[in-house]
C-alpha cells in the first residue's frame, strides 16, 4: 500500500537533519547580531526557516497528529534561540544609535 514514514525517512535521518538545521539556526542567529540593516532581517528570517523545518522534521505526521514531546522541546528550545536573537539585534541597535 503506502509506505510508512520510517521508510520513508528514518529516524536516524530525521535526526541528523535536526542537528544539521539548529546549527544552521545558531550560525544565522549570530551573523544577524553582527550585522544591521536589511541584511539583520534576512538573517532573522532564515533562523525562523531554519526554526520551522527542524520542528518538520521533529515532528512525525504520520505516526501521530500533533507534535511529539522531542518536537516540543526543539520548538521551544529554537523560539528562545529566535527571541534572544531579536533581543540581542534590538539592544545591539540601541547600543551603536547612542
Amino acid at each position: 500500500m503506502y509506505p510508512t514514514a520510517a521508510e520513508l525517512l528514518p529516524t536516524w535521518w530525521r535526526a541528523i537533519c535536526v542537528v544539521l538545521l539548529l546549527g544552521v539556526a545558531i550560525v544565522l542567529s549570530l551573523r544577524a547580531v553582527r550585522t544591521t540593516g536589511a541584511v539583520r532581517v534576512w538573517h532573522l528570517v532564515y533562523v525562523l526557516v531554519a526554526a520551522g523545518m527542524v520542528v518538520m522534521y521533529a515532528a512525525n505526521p504520520m505516526d501521530t497528529p500533533g507534535l511529539n514531546p522531542p518536537a516540543w522541546v526543539v520548538l521551544v528550545a529554537a523560539l528562545l534561540a529566535v527571541v534572544a536573537t531579536a533581543t540581542a539585534a534590538v539592544r545591539g541597535r540601541r547600543d551603536h544609535g547612542r
